[in-house]
């Protein structure tokens, strides 16, 4: 996990977006601990794309409007699918639960995907990758009018 820096002056706005994702990223991690199997490596590999894009990021912030998007609205939608998949197991939804893991599996591709681009700054190829997202949490959750960051 990539750690904070010590910044003098006014936080840069790339920082910025890193810092508030945090929480999320924490959480997903937590879950990949938590969860097994297949669930549990999908939810490793989103952690470690979000590793890799958040110090691809302060390396380099010319690609923070991609990357803000993604953790502003892809990541908040991705712990949102976490908590209805918990609620499904709950329920003993098996139906439910399938779904959930099938998404969660293209969300783990597309995470991977986007990193891959951010580092070799592929940027049409980011635009295509936010457009997929797009239609996945649209389709299978409804999830277009998601507001940017709620608050818990």
């Amino acid at each position: 996990m990539p750690q904070p820096m010590a910044i003098d002056g006014p936080m840069p706005l790339h920082l910025i977006v890193i810092e508030e994702a945090r929480k999320d990223i924490q959480n997903l991690r937590a879950a990949s601990y938590a969860a097994s199997g297949e669930m549990s490596e999908n939810l490793r590999a989103m952690v470690m794309s979000l590793d890799r894009i958040e110090r691809d990021l302060i390396a380099d912030s010319s690609g923070l409007m991609q990357v803000e998007r993604l953790f502003t609205y892809y990541l908040p939608a991705t712990t949102k699918i976490l908590e209805a998949r918990g609620r499904a197991a709950q329920d003993l939804d098996d139906t439910k639960l399938a779904k959930i893991d099938a998404i969660m599996g293209r969300l783990a591709s597309a995470f991977r995907d986007f990193a891959l681009r951010l580092h070799s700054k592929d940027d049409k190829a980011i635009e295509i990758d936010i457009k997929l997202l797009d239609q996945a949490l649209a389709s299978e959750f409804g999830f277009e009018n998601l507001p940017a960051k709620t608050e818990n």
